[in-house]
């Protein structure tokens, strides 16, 4: 059996903002940290799991105050969506944006953010790095919400009800289990 560990950051002001954000590397905040040193020691993984990130700094702060400084590989496919012109912006600073409309209303998820990604392209590439890295053993690798919410969504999809529903809390996330030797999704457990 093999299993892919994935586990969203811990908290950063983009969150405790409520921001959407994506390309900003931001770092932790205090409390992101804290939530860390909270949750060190408390995941249930199998011996010789090796570990990974997106490359992102808010993934990267996360597996060291979590899992020390283990070594680790970096897969930039699995970073956040580019968000363009909606980085760095509350709800209510794009909520009366046209480009805003059309995204949340784009059902097909091929609109282009102004300057950044639409939601396919990210599924495009978030698919390619899961599908590579499925049979290769036991993987624990911290990255983002949206891109964890993307794979589960695509793996599982009637899993949960909508894709927002697969969005884990900081420093939480989800295994899944895959058939021997193949990228084929076995079954999830959140984590």
């Amino acid at each position: 059996m093999s299993a892919l560990y994935l586990i969203r950051h811990s908290l950063t002001e983009g969150n405790e903002r409520r921001l959407y954000y994506g390309a900003t590397d931001l770092p932790l905040t205090e409390a992101g940290r804290a939530l860390c040193r909270s949750l060190r020691g408390s995941y249930d993984l199998p011996d010789g799991v090796a570990f990974a990130t997106s490359g992102m700094l808010r993934a990267e702060e996360t597996l060291e105050l979590l899992f020390g400084d283990v070594p680790h590989e970096r897969f930039p496919d699995l970073r956040e969506a580019e968000m363009g012109i909606f980085e760095m912006k509350s709800y209510d600073e794009l909520k009366d944006t046209p480009a805003y409309q059309q995204w949340l209303s784009d059902a097909s998820g091929h609109f282009e953010i102004p300057g950044g990604e639409s939601n396919q392209q990210v599924l495009t590439r978030v698919m390619r790095a899961i599908r590579a890295l499925a049979p290769k053993g036991n993987r624990l690798i911290v990255c983002h919400g949206g891109v964890i919410a993307c794979a589960l969504n695509a793996l599982f999809p009637e899993g949960k009800p909508s894709f927002w529903d697969w969005v884990p809390g900081a420093c939480h996330g989800y295994a899944v289990e895959f058939e021997p030797d193949t990228d084929a999704p076995r079954a999830f457990w959140e984590i």
